[in-house]
């Protein structure tokens, strides 16, 4: 028989389990807990392993092993509805076991898939910053710990979010400790939190793990040591330059050491390690020989950068992309300050800006209330593809792959055409509605009206242009903001 005492998971109503929403829950409320510090506090100290949720869960999972068939296939099935599991000691449960209930296992872990429990994180993350819960730092760092690598995505960003907004004061010492976490994504929530509470007392603490192993810790110290102005942030970002597993890593590197320093080397962040080599040494020398005395200019290091890509004037900065819209009779004019597609033609216009990881809102609208359009992101050249976000009143928010591009939807799954938008429509026809896109480092995020729609992730990591499309319908854009990330 099984003996497994050791799992904790959070158990309480299945049904949930079986709705596609599940995937794709903003609130706490949607996988059972209120959205509320009561419900924030129940669901991190669970998965903390402070209050014991075993329950009759060790029994099923020694019931795996039971000799009787119908007992092993219902514990299969039970241990797969379950949404919070310990996935990793199952894991190492399944190296110990016979192969059938190795195999059971094996079931349950993909039925129970880390994109479910990623939808639970999420939901109390985006509860305690919507919440802004104080005083729970300890509980969410030591709920994250032991788990599995949550990514650099969507979860990475929210856990610093949560960090920020939850840690006090009076926690510092607790977050110091943190920075020797195991945990990749705990270190770089600590880094977060410190600078918020200790402010420029936080340079010196945070300059422990300035050589951290993980790439992106070490990027969140060298940003944040640029924030507060200290020259040591010159070497993190300087090493980055040979990180081999993130391209857009690479980018945001190079970019902050030349506005810092205003040197520059031969360096190409997309070539390959072998290319990468001999520029990466030149920046290594130069900050290891001048960093302590050159001139630095950290006036807009780590700060969002706004960036022009419309004018309000003309189509300076725009270029036909695919289509037929730029003839003798244009498709698309400028007028009031307003990018117009007349509604005349098929087509679309190219930013001839490429951007990597930005915000970007805009204000939309169809006059008649009718039509159809959309905003691509990760364009490349009229031969590669893009995603589109769609814009239709009633459907706006929809994902569409257009061309040969790949990525994850929020459900985990490849988007073979369409992802469908998360909720029912807040557009009002015929008015200016906001369309709200965020990029950072393929993962996408997409609000109208202030509203969660979308999301995907695994998309390209390269700068890609951003594309307006017109379909034979007159829609009218203003107010087009961007922000480099």
């Amino acid at each position: 028989m099984i003996r497994l005492t050791c799992i904790r998971l959070v158990i309480f109503s299945f049904a949930a389990c079986f709705t596609s929403e599940v995937a794709t829950a903003e609130e706490l409320s949607d996988f059972g807990f209120a959205s509320d510090r009561e419900g924030i506090v129940e669901l991190l100290g669970l998965l903390a392993g402070e209050a014991d949720a075993t329950g009759g869960y060790s029994n099923i999972v020694e019931e795996l092993d039971s000799e009787d068939f119908a007992t092993r296939e219902a514990a299969t099935l039970k241990l797969s509805r379950m949404p919070v599991i310990d996935r990793v000691a199952l894991k190492k449960l399944a190296d110990k076991v016979s192969p059938e209930v190795a195999i059971r296992i094996q079931r349950v872990l993909k039925a129970n898939s880390l994109e479910r429990f990623d939808s639970l994180i999420k939901s109390v993350l985006n509860a305690i910053i919507k919440t802004e819960t104080r005083g729970v730092v300890e509980l969410l760092f030591s709920a994250l710990q032991g788990r599995e690598d949550y990514g650099k995505g969507e979860i990475w960003k929210k856990v610093a979010e949560a960090a920020i907004v939850t840690a006090r004061h009076s926690d510092i010492n607790y977050l110091v400790g943190a920075l020797e976490s195991r945990s990749d994504v705990v270190r770089g929530g600590a880094v977060r939190a410190i600078v918020e509470v200790a402010g420029n007392g936080a340079a010196d603490l945070i300059l422990t793990v300035a050589d951290d192993s993980c790439p992106y810790v070490k990027w969140e110290v060298a940003r944040n040591l640029a924030l507060l102005r200290r020259r040591e942030c010159l070497k993190p970002f300087a090493e980055l330059l040979m990180c081999d597993d993130d391209f857009g890593m690479r980018w945001r590197s190079l970019d902050e050491l030349r506005r810092i320093t205003g040197v520059r080397f031969n360096y190409y962040a997309a070539g390959n390690a072998v290319e990468r080599k001999e520029p990466a040494a030149k920046w290594l020398a130069w900050v290891e020989n001048n960093a302590a005395t050159a001139e630095l200019n950290f006036n807009h290091s780590g700060k969002a950068e706004g960036i022009e890509i419309f004018n309000g004037n003309d189509l300076e900065g725009w270029r036909e992309f695919r289509g037929t819209f730029l003839q003798k009779v244009p498709g698309w004019q400028v007028e009031d300050g307003m990018l117009q597609a007349r509604g005349i033609n098929r087509g679309e216009l190219r930013s001839e800006q490429r951007l990597l990881n930005y915000s970007m809102d805009l204000e939309y609208r169809f006059p008649s209330g009718l039509g159809d359009s959309g905003v691509g992101i990760f364009a490349g050249d009229p031969d590669e593809g893009y995603l589109e976000v769609q814009l239709r009143p009633g459907n706006s928010g929809d994902l569409y792959r257009i061309g040969n591009l790949e990525i994850i939807t929020d459900s985990g799954e490849r988007l073979g055409f369409s992802a469908p938008k998360f909720k029912a429509s807040n557009e009002i026809k015929g008015e200016w509605n906001k369309l709200q896109i965020r990029v950072i480092d393929g993962a996408v995020e997409v609000k109208v009206n202030s509203l969660l729609q979308n999301r995907a992730r695994g998309g390209p990591k390269t700068p890609g242009g951003i594309v307006l499309r017109q379909e034979g319908s007159r829609v009218e854009f203003r107010n087009v903001i961007v922000e480099k990330l």
